[in-house]
């Protein structure tokens, strides 16, 4: 039996894809003082933009970046200019899947989020039917 999907392809592109277009990536990824801030607080130019990713992913579209997935090429080399660093140390990033947990917990913290739990699938669902 096939699962109903409530959005097709397309949307769910729309709503969690992060953007390609030039002006969209300037928009949405530009830093403020306090994230540089905290960006550069990582060791080393691959450390500073992973997290420099996965803090702009977290912000626009809303999600975490997939441990197989690659961004966007355009995307990184706009955030390693911020940062003033070379895009292609990023695939020198997280050999060590705790770093990337490390970064992933340090972000949530700084942006005052957190995965959606059971919980907050039940206050939801309670919602939705009364």
């Amino acid at each position: 039996m096939k699962k109903h999907e409530i959005l097709s392809p397309q949307s769910r592109a729309e709503l969690f894809d992060p953007p390609t277009d030039p002006a969209a990536i300037v928009r949405q990824y530009t830093f403020s003082l306090d994230d540089l801030t905290l960006i550069r607080q990582r060791r080393r130019d691959a450390n500073r933009l992973g997290f420099a990713v996965h803090l702009a992913y977290l912000k626009f579209p809303g999600r975490v970046l997939g441990s197989e997935e690659a961004p966007a090429s355009d995307m990184v080399a706009f955030l390693a200019q911020q940062l003033g660093v070379g895009s292609d140390v990023y695939s020198e990033y997280a050999h060590r899947d705790e770093t990337r947990r490390e970064h992933l917990g340090d972000i949530q913290s700084y942006l005052c989020v957190r995965p959606f739990s059971r919980d907050d699938y039940r206050y939801v669902a309670k919602i939705a039917t009364t």
